[in-house]
C-alpha cells in the first residue's frame, strides 16, 4: 500500500504532537530522496511516531503492530499513512507467517526509494536507556534490501534522538535529534561470511548513533540524579543536553570510583528532591532574584484558560484517572495522550448537541467557536501558567535569601555543586 494521504497525516502529527508539547527539531535533515530507514528511540508510544513523522522532510511509513489496527480512527490514520503491521510473537498470532507479507511490502518500499520509520527496541519504554540488545529487525531489512540489488542501493540509515525534558508535564519541551545518516555498503563483506554477525554489529552501530543523540543513564541507580537534574538545568535553547550528558558520564564514574560518594548523592537527591515536594515547588527553576510580578492585563485574559478547562481539561482528567486505573505505570502517559483528544472530541460533541437543543443552531455554531477556540489558545495559556509558576516556584525555593527557605536554599546550591563536579569529570573523559 502506499501513502495516499500524507501531507494530511502530517498536518494530524504535527497538530497532535504541538497539542501536548514544545517541539524544538535540530540537526541533520533526512534526506529528500533515496531509500531512507529512520531509527529512533521509543519512550512515550504514538507520540514519538506523531513527533518523527511531522518534522520529517519527507513522507515516511511506519512500521507499528499490528493491534493499532485494532481500534478505530487510529486504524484508519495508520492506513492513510501506508504503515506496515508487523506481528511480535507475545501477541500470541503466528509473527513468523503474517511477517513475511510486511517484510516483502518493507523490502518493496526501499526498493522503489521510499523512507520508513522504525523503533528498534521494539515497544515503548520509559526508561532512561536504549533497550539492549535493539531487535535485529532494521539490519535484517537493510541487509535484504541492498543485498536484491547488489549492494548498489544506497540505502542509508538516518538515527533520531527523541528527548522530553519531562514527558508527563503538559506543554513541556520536547528535542527531536536528527543525526547524520551513514550507508551500510562497508558491510558487505561482513554480511557474506557471516550474516548473524553482521547484523548484530550494524545494529550496535544504530544502537550508538541514537544514544550519542539523547540523555542515557548506565544503571537504573541514576535516574534520581539525572530527573532532578534535568528539570534544574532546564533552558531554552536546549544546550542542556551536552552538560546532561556530561553528568550522565560522571555518574557512572562516580558510581564506580567511589561508592560512599556516590551513595551519599544518592541520598542528597532523595531529601532535595522531598523537601521541594513539601514546599509545593516544582523545579524547574529560573535565576530568579526577586519575587516574579503579579499578573497584569485585562481579565479576560483569563478566557482562553477557563474555556480550555471547561472543553478539554475535565475529559483529559477523566482519560488520566482512567488509565491510571487500566494501564502500568510506564503506559500510563502514551495511553493518555492517545486517548484524551477522542474523548475530548466526545465531550465537545455532546455539549454542542445540548446547545443546539436548547439555543437553536445559532446556539450550538457559537459554542463549536468557543471549543475550537479553546483548543487552540489551551496550549498559549498553559505556556503561560508554566512561566509564571515557574518564576513563582524558583522564588519559592528560595533563590532569594528569605529566613523560612534558607535550608532548602543552601541544599539546592550544594546539590547543583555537586552536579557541576560530576559533569566536568564527564567532559573531562570524552
Amino acid at each position: 500500500m502506499h501513502m495516499e494521504a500524507p501531507g494530511l497525516i502530517r498536518f494530524i502529527s504535527r497538530f497532535y504532537a504541538r497539542i501536548w508539547h514544545r517541539v524544538h527539531v535540530v540537526g541533520e535533515a533526512i534526506p529528500r530522496d533515496g531509500p531512507v530507514i529512520v531509527v529512533a528511540n521509543h519512550t512515550a508510544g504514538i507520540m514519538d511516531g506523531a513527533l518523527v513523522y511531522g518534522w520529517a522532510s519527507r513522507p515516511l511509513r511506519t512500521l507499528i503492530k499490528h493491534s493499532i489496527l485494532r481500534i478505530p480512527g487510529l486504524a484508519s490514520l495508520a492506513r492513510l499513512a501506508g504503515s506496515i503491521a508487523v506481528y511480535r510473537k507475545k501477541d500470541n498470532v503466528s509473527a513468523d507467517k503474517n511477517n513475511n507479507e510486511a517484510f516483502s511490502s518493507v523490502r518493496a518500499a526501499l526498493l522503489r526509494g521510499e523512507a520508513l520509520l522504525m523503533f528498534p527496541e521494539g515497544e515503548s519504554k520509559s526508561a532512561w536507556r536504549l533497550r539492549a540488545p535493539l531487535r535485529t529487525g532494521t539490519a535484517r531489512l537493510a541487509f535484504n534490501a541492498e543485498n536484491a540489488k547488489d549492494w548498489k542501493l544506497g540505502l542509508r540509515i538516518v538515527p533520531v534522538g527523541i528527548h522530553y525534558i519531562d514527558r508527563d508535564l503538559y506543554r513541556s519541551r520536547v528535542d527531536v535529534r536528527v543525526g547524520e545518516p551513514f550507508t551500510i555498503e562497508s558491510y558487505r563483506e561482513a554480511h557474506a561470511q557471516n550474516a548473524r554477525a553482521a547484523v548484530v554489529q550494524l545494529m550496535e552501530q544504530v544502537g550508538e548513533a541514537i544514544g550519542d543523540l539523547i540523555l542515557q543513564s548506565a544503571d537504573e541507580s541514576d535516574e534520581p540524579v539525572l530527573q532532578l537534574a534535568r528539570r534544574c538545568w532546564h533552558s531554552q535553547d536546549g544546550s542542556h543536553h551536552h552538560e546532561l550528558r556530561a553528568l550522565a558520564r560522571g555518574l557512572d564514574r562516580e558510581r564506580t570510583r567511589d561508592p560512599a560518594a556516590y551513595a551519599a548523592l544518592l541520598e542528597r537527591t532523595s531529601s532535595l528532591t522531598e523537601h521541594l515536594h513539601e514546599h509545593g515547588v516544582h523545579p524547574i527553576f529560573g535565576q530568579i532574584a526577586q519575587p516574579p510580578s503579579e499578573r497584569t492585563g485585562s481579565p479576560l485574559a483569563l478566557l482562553p484558560c477557563l474555556l480550555g478547562r471547561l472543553f478539554w481539561g475535565l475529559p483529559a482528567r477523566l482519560c488520566k484517572l482512567l488509565v491510571g486505573h487500566a494501564l502500568p505505570k510506564d503506559k500510563i502517559v502514551s495511553g493518555t495522550v492517545l486517548l484524551t483528544l477522542p474523548v475530548g472530541v466526545l465531550w465537545n460533541a455532546i455539549l454542542i448537541a445540548l446547545a443546539w437543543t436548547q439555543w437553536n443552531s445559532v446556539g450550538g455554531i457559537a459554542l463549536g467557536i468557543l471549543s475550537l477556540i479553546a483548543l487552540l489558545s489551551s496550549g498559549a495559556a498553559a505556556d503561560s501558567r508554566n512561566a509564571y509558576r515557574g518564576k513563582r516556584n524558583a522564588y519559592a525555593a528560595g533563590l532569594a535569601d528569605s529566613p523560612s527557605t534558607l535550608p532548602l536554599t543552601r541544599e539546592f546550591h550544594l546539590f547543583l555543586s555537586e552536579l557541576d563536579r560530576l559533569a566536568l569529570s564527564g567532559k573531562d573523559g570524552d
